[in-house]
């Protein structure tokens, strides 16, 4: 896919919502029942990302452009979860950290690589760092590949 800018990206995804088969592909709902649609950038901050999934209710349907097209998952984030909320979750896949000044990109091809090895459903800690270094929590799970 070209290079696109945020604006370009945005008006795919709009035309994409008028096919049945690409509104199938949103399954994160938001706690008032909306699919909220959060559109991203390669270069865009994880921690951005995250404060927009908790802005649309703490979960989000993220697209953002591939090489082929459009990923889409469904991504969910706590709110504001330190490490000792979430030590001792039982059954999930929980890979080395990721830094929150990563970009979408970054987390775009670990994701890819992890979901490779390890299934759809795969759970990230995020460490963000402020006066108090704290770990987040945010999980994601590809819902589909969308050409």
């Amino acid at each position: 896919m070209p290079d696109m800018d945020r604006a370009a990206m945005t008006r795919l995804v709009y035309q994409r919502l008028a096919d049945p088969g690409f509104r199938r592909l949103l399954h994160a709902t938001a706690p008032d029942g909306t699919r909220p649609i959060i559109v991203v950038m390669p270069d865009d901050p994880i921690l951005g990302l995250l404060h927009q999934v908790r802005a649309a209710g703490g979960s989000g349907n993220v697209v953002f452009p591939a090489l082929n097209g459009v990923v889409v998952l469904t991504m969910e984030a706590a709110s504001d979860a330190t490490s000792t909320d979430i030590e001792g979750a039982e059954g999930d896949v929980t890979p080395s950290p990721l830094r929150s000044d990563s970009t979408v990109g970054v987390f775009l091809e670990r994701l890819r690589l992890d979901v490779a090895f390890s299934g759809p459903a795969v759970s990230y800690e995020f460490i963000v760092e402020g006066t108090d270094e704290r770990t987040e929590r945010a999980e994601a799970k590809v819902v589909a590949l969308a050409g």
